[in-house]
Formats: structure tokens, C-alpha cells, sequence
């Protein structure tokens, strides 16, 4: 969908997408106080699953998710410093191989999804392998799969994945304090922050004219990560951006749990959530290997390796003090190789 049709749908139905997004904030903010991991992302999340799953079919921006995108983009992009970055190419081998791995685990299991769902082969790998939505459905349609059940496995992957990793890891009392983790300590500078938006975005419409997927985040995060390392420093990302972020990111993730499919495709809601389960004890046992292997720190690695959400992860690494750059850079490394 493009822009000028995101803005149209958007004034339509202008009311119900504002009590939408009132609504995952109030249950934010409701979140934050009660102390409740990712509160802003959590409570979105489960307000608007719930209205989903009641019926109510929330009104969503079309592109709200890849404005969330954009914004967690912009603010990891301001963690890639000199030495994040050095650190970053330095573990090149163990990225390559967590992808390898990872892209070999969700294959095999993607036989155990086509046993129980009775799909073909080919949408069955698409549905299994770690990636994005749009991404292996697109893929799916390409090579002559079926898209709608690629989406609906993967989205409703991401969003089981995202309501039990994040609160698991951050209940779990795990805390890394990595001098990595940290983004640039840059006061608030609305014109520096505008440059960044704007330099964002032009690397948005720059891959996005490539063809290239996830630009919305990939396109603020290789631009704003490049001035970072560089030394170029702009301003720094305010807090209430990120909670904007993670209620858009909430938000989106919520409208996966809606009831028409629960109901309709429920052999594919049985697999995907056995075929996750199974995909995440495989991830973790990746990561656990390389960390012996490594010396990288085992939480990293297991947020880095997640066949969850890139910016869900991202964020989740930033709450524990985990390093940001290494779980953005393991993930941004699969993302390719399953592209290509």
C-alpha cells in the first residue's frame, strides 16, 4: 500500500483508528506502572489482541508499523558506535554461522508444519524459515507457494515469540550491563533529530527503489549506524519516541490474534505454535553453542538468534543492557541470507 492510500484509509476511519491507539496507550501506561516488562509494546499488544479476539476488529494505520519501524531504526542506528561497530565485524564467523543454522533448523522443521497442515513443501519452508511477514510471502508468491499461509505462520510466530521471550528474559532478572548496549549519551536536539528523520527516510525511498525488503528499518539503521561510527552525532532518541515505537509496534502484532483466524485455519494455528516451540528450543541451543564457542554473551545470543521480531528483539536487549548492535547485526545478517 502505498502512501497517498495509507493517508486515505487513515481519514476514513480517522475515529476508530484514534480510540485504537488511545487504548493501547492508556494500556500502556497501564503496563508501565503495574511494572510489566515492554510495557508500552506489551500493553498495545495484549489491548489490541483482546479487542481482536472479542470482535471488535480495531482500526490500525497502515503504516504504522513501519513508522514504528523507522523509529527504532533511527534509535539503533545511534548504538552502532566505533567500538560497537569494531566488535560488531569482529564476530562476522559467528553470524554467519547462527544464520546458517537458524535457516537449516526452521528447513527441517518446516516438514513437520507440511505433515500437519497438508500444505505443499515449498509454502511449508516459507512459513518455517525465520524472516519477516511480507518478506516470505512475497517469496512465497514468487515461487509459486501460498502467501496468506506464509503470512499468517510467520505473523502470528513473531507475535508468540514476542509475548513470551521479552517478559521471560527480563523476569528472569537477566541484566548484562554492556558498555555496548548504550546509545550515544546525545542531548535531545529537535533539529538534529529531524536531519536523522530526514536522512532516514531518504535511505528508506533509496532501498525501497532497490527492492530491497525491510527497508523501513534497514534504511534509518545501515544510515544513522554509518554517521554513528563515523563520529557524526546529531541528537539523541527521547524516550517518549520509543514509547511511540512500541505502541506502534504493539499495536500491529495485536491485530494477529484475530478470531476469524483462529477460527478458520485452526491446523494452522496448532502447528505454528508447536513448529515455533520447537524452533525456539533449537535457536536456543544455537545460541548456547556459540556462546561456548564465543564467549559472546549467552542472553545476546539468544535474543540475537530468536526467530522472533527484529525491532521486538532489539528492544528487549536494550531493557536488559544486553549489546544492541551484535543482536541487531546476528539478525540483519539472517534477514539477507534468507533473501537471498
Amino acid at each position: 500500500m502505498n502512501l497517498y492510500s495509507a493517508l486515505s484509509t487513515a481519514r476514513r476511519h480517522a475515529p476508530r483508528v484514534a480510540l485504537t491507539y488511545a487504548v493501547a496507550a492508556i494500556a500502556g501506561y497501564a503496563a508501565m506502572r503495574l511494572r510489566i516488562p515492554l510495557p508500552w509494546m506489551m500493553g498495545a499488544l495484549f489491548a489490541t489482541a483482546a479487542q481482536s479476539l472479542y470482535g471488535a476488529r480495531p482500526a490500525v494505520l497502515p503504516i504504522g508499523r513501519r513508522v514504528g519501524q523507522m523509529m527504532i531504526g533511527i534509535g539503533v542506528g545511534l548504538t552502532f558506535t566505533e567500538q560497537a561497530a569494531a566488535a560488531v565485524f569482529g564476530n562476522l564467523p559467528a553470524m554467519t554461522a547462527a544464520a546458517v543454522l537458524t535457516l537449516a533448523a526452521g528447513g527441517a522443521i518446516s516438514f513437520l508444519l507440511a505433515r500437519m497442515t497438508g500444505t505443499d513443501r515449498l509454502t511449508a519452508v516459507m512459513a518455517s524459515v525465520p524472516g519477516g511477514p511480507a518478506d516470505m510471502a512475497n517469496l512465497a508468491e514468487r515461487y509459486g507457494g501460498d502467501p496468506l499461509t506464509v503470512a499468517l505462520a510467520q505473523t502470528f510466530r513473531i507475535a508468540l515469540i514476542v509475548t513470551v521471550i521479552p517478559p521471560a528474559m527480563i523476569l528472569s532478572g537477566i541484566d548484562g550491563h554492556q558498555e555496548l548496549a548504550s546509545a550515544a549519551q546525545l542531548p535531545f536536539d529537535p533539529l538534529g533529530l529531524a536531519a536523522l528523520t530526514a536522512i532516514g527516510a531518504a535511505a528508506i525511498f533509496a532501498l525501497t527503489r532497490m527492492g530491497l525488503a525491510n527497508a523501513w528499518f534497514l534504511g534509518p539503521l545501515i544510515a544513522i549506524s554509518t554517521m554513528t561510527a563515523s563520529g557524526i552525532h546529531l541528537s539523541g532518541m527521547p524516550f517518549g519516541l520509543v514509547a511511540v515505537a512500541q505502541i506502534l509496534l504493539g499495536v500491529s502484532l495485536g491485530t494477529t490474534f484475530e478470531r476469524r483466524f483462529l477460527m478458520r485455519s485452526p491446523r494452522l494455528l496448532v502447528a505454528t505454535v508447536v513448529c515455533s516451540i520447537l524452533l525456539l528450543v533449537a535457536c536456543g541451543t544455537i545460541a548456547a553453542l556459540l556462546a561456548s564457542l564465543t564467549g559472546l554473551h549467552p542472553a545476546s545470543l539468544a535474543l540475537a538468534l530468536a526467530p522472533g521480531g527484529l525491532p521486538e528483539m532489539v528492544l528487549t536487549a536494550k531493557v536488559l543492557h544486553l549489546s544492541v548492535p551484535m543482536v541487531t547485526a546476528f539478525h540483519v545478517e539472517r534477514v539477507v541470507l534468507t533473501l537471498l
